[in-house]
């Protein structure tokens, strides 16, 4: 199995499982958004485990083809920007968050997120 093929499994499962539950449990999952605002230390650390997500999505996979391959090269370039966002822009990316959890733009981001997903998968 190569490693395209093996990064879209695992992306597509975390996408699907997040958007559904972004979905379906929409005031639960915006109040953990808003309780990891609240929290410096919480997003710093989520910004390093996206730092290092992408890192290791694009020294795997950074490949600008088509298909699969470029939505995952894609992603983790996305990953590896919002990881240095929230590590060296701790205030600002915050604050960015703050503004993204309200009702219509979060079920919107969790549809988004359950499309790639299952996108990923299939």
């Amino acid at each position: 199995m190569n490693t395209t093929a093996v990064l879209s499994q695992i992306l597509g499962t975390i996408f699907t499982v997040l958007g559904v539950s972004m979905l379906l449990n929409k005031k639960g999952m915006m109040s953990v958004m808003e309780e990891l605002t609240s929290n410096k230390v919480f997003m710093w650390l989520g910004g390093l485990v996206a730092l290092i997500m992408g890192a290791v999505i694009i020294a795997l996979n950074d490949l600008w083809t088509s298909g699969t391959t470029l939505l995952i090269t894609i992603l983790g370039w996305l990953a590896l920007a919002k990881g240095v966002a929230l590590t060296v822009f701790p205030t600002k990316s915050i604050s960015f968050y703050k503004k993204m959890n309200k009702d219509t733009t979060f079920m919107l981001g969790g549809l988004v997120v359950l499309v790639l997903g299952l996108i990923m998968l299939f």
